[in-house]
Parts: structure tokens; C-alpha cells; sequence
């Protein structure tokens, strides 16, 4: 299990051996996205996900399914992001008021 999908160390699901295709691919294009000048990320991109399927000989349906599954592990990853990214604001702008 890849430590960067769970920084605090939580699993809130049994893991299955099918799993760790999805995990190594997201391992693998996490760092394909783009990245704002001020913060923020953005999802991997659909050209990186379809290379990525294209080396790995994942086609027709298993592609359907590898991209939908790619998206939904991305977007929980964008919203912790994002949570992460709002906190560490609203704790500097606190810590300024001192």
C-alpha cells in the first residue's frame, strides 16, 4: 500500500491483490499533473492515464474501468490536497493575528 495515498497512516478498506495495479499506476502518474504557481494541483491528465494503459496493454473495457478507477483514487487525493492545502492557510492567517 502506497504511503502517499494514506499520509496518516489510515486504511479504511481491506486491500485486494486487484488493487495494486491502481495503486502503481497512481504511484507512477501522480506527479504527471499540473501544479499552480500559487498552490494547488490538478487531476492527472487523460493523455498520461491512456500512455500509462497504452505500455501496460490495458485496452477497450479494463481501459474504461482503469481510467474510472484512476480518477476516483485522484479526486479523494485532490480533496485531501485541497483539506490540507486550507488548513495550513487558516493556521498561518491564525498564527499572523499573534
Amino acid at each position: 500500500m502506497q504511503k502517499a495515498a494514506f499520509p496518516a497512516g489510515r486504511i479504511e478498506f481491506d486491500p485486494e491483490p486487484w488493487h495494486r495495479l491502481y495503486w502503481e499506476a497512481w504511484e507512477a502518474l501522480r506527479f504527471d499533473r499540473f501544479y499552480g504557481a500559487m498552490g494547488g494541483e490538478g487531476p492527472i491528465p487523460y493523455m498520461a492515464i491512456r500512455a500509462y494503459a497504452e505500455d501496460h496493454d490495458i485496452t477497450g473495457d479494463d481501459f474504461r474501468l482503469f481510467r474510472t478507477f484512476m480518477s476516483m483514487i485522484d479526486t479523494e487525493w485532490l480533496k485531501h490536497v485541497a483539506a490540507r492545502d486550507e488548513a495550513d492557510r487558516t493556521k498561518g492567517e491564525n498564527d499572523g493575528q499573534r
